[in-house]
């Protein structure tokens, strides 16, 4: 019996979580809400359909879905093994989406090693992080450079620095080094929290202040890493959790980070291609995607160098390209968990949401295993920034889609 099992589930529920499994979300959507339909106090379906309105980013709905789940749960009604830890991981990330830092950290804290990060969003109180100046309406912020990745110039305490723009990761990373410069204090150490999912803990904390460009955000929860260890130019990432609070553009042709309004609608150009996309647990973006003939969904990570995808090895096989590995040409990649080998591959085809792109150069290692099964189906690979470098695109949050266009 699965965690999606049990015997006095419906139908339905059961249909929703093999849909589910095969990535087949519109479908296990349709299955979760006829289960509903049926019995209104099936937990099942209904912990399987608050963690795809989460998914989805419609929140207020996730919250509703969820919380009747969790006291079904806590009044008795039968659920899956573990249905308890699932619906209260997908409901403390929908709080803290939400800004409800103060609903999300007591949760976090029943949770394997989230207690630090849930004294970290406790100290919020009933106050949100990442606070904007007053007045926003729109902000265009240079990048020092394209490549590897995309660099801002980040201003903390009385500094200015150097930051990537990486979409892989949830909140901003700082440089313990920086952050001990700046006093601030930690809350313990947790697991890291990057797309690619390397072993490794971060600290945490809070940061009162930080200017990207013209824009100011203020009380942002911090991740706090060693990251000048492997590259001595950078104090920081600016990750996906920052750039929810805005509509980016990486506009890597004129060389800028375009922040538009979170909610103004988006007027794509002619030329514009979508993917739509979901957003797992925090921060993970997911699009359908494929590599070779073999479809899989893929996450995307901006902030990561040095090919444009990069995939266990699962994937090398799903996709009949083991005889194209290049083991004599292997590179050692250091991430949050030390050393890693990764093996070049040449792929002859790779799709991202609408685009397509032909001999791509992949790296292949064990820098991937904490992502490919972490929501229960597989994850193929992750689109990496010499993929992303060759359009213009834009993060759309209120249609949940990604937009490219060729320059």
């Amino acid at each position: 019996m699965t965690d999606h099992d049990h015997p006095t589930a419906s139908n339905y529920a059961a249909i929703g979580w093999a849909l589910y499994d095969s990535t087949d979300f519109g479908g296990a959507i349709k299955a979760f809400e006829r289960a509903i339909t049926d019995h209104s106090n099936d937990v099942e379906a209904l912990r399987g359909l608050g963690r795809l309105r989460l998914a989805s980013n419609e929140l207020a709905v996730a919250v509703i879905l969820l919380e009747r789940a969790a006291t079904l749960i806590e009044a008795g009604a039968p659920a899956a093994h573990q249905a308890r830890l699932t619906i209260e991981r997908d409901l403390a990330w929908a709080y803290a989406r939400l800004g409800r830092y103060d609903l999300a950290a007591p949760l976090l804290d029943r949770l394997p090693g989230q207690t630090p990060l849930a004294r970290l969003l406790g100290s919020f109180g009933d106050r949100a992080g990442y606070r904007l100046s007053p007045g926003f309406e729109t902000a265009e912020v240079p990048l020092v450079t394209r490549d590897p990745v995309p660099f801002v110039e980040v201003e903390v305490g009385s500094g200015s620095y150097l930051f990537v723009i990486d979409t892989g990761i949830g909140d901003v990373i700082l440089d313990s080094g920086l952050a001990r410069d700046l006093g601030l204090p930690l809350f313990g150490d947790g697991e890291v929290s990057v797309a690619a999912a390397q072993g490794g803990t971060v600290g945490y904390a809070r940061l009162p202040r930080l200017k990207l460009g013209p824009v100011e955000v203020y009380d942002l929860p911090v991740e706090i890493a060693d990251v000048r260890r492997a590259a001595p130019q950078l104090h920081g990432f600016i990750g996906t959790n920052l750039l929810a609070r805005f509509r980016p553009t990486f506009d890597l042709a004129r060389g800028q980070l375009r922040l538009g309004p979170r909610t103004e609608p988006f007027h794509p150009g002619s030329g514009a291609r979508a993917a739509g996309f979901w957003l797992f647990d925090g921060h993970v973006i997911l699009a359908p995607g494929a590599i070779g003939q073999d479809e899989t969904l893929l996450a995307v990570a901006s902030g990561i160098a040095g090919a444009g995808l990069f995939m266990p090895e699962s994937s090398v096989r799903q996709a009949g390209l083991a005889a194209a590995l290049r083991p004599e040409e292997a590179l050692t990649g250091v991430g949050g968990g030390g050393a890693q080998q990764l093996v070049p591959v040449t792929i002859p085809e790779v799709r991202f949401g609408p685009v397509v792109q032909r001999k791509v150069e992949g790296l292949v290692g064990p820098v991937f295993p904490g992502l490919e099964w972490r929501f229960g189906f597989r994850v193929g690979g992750i689109i990496a920034h010499d993929f992303l470098r060759s359009y213009r695109w834009t993060i759309d949050w209120t249609q949940m889609r990604l937009w490219f266009e060729t320059f």
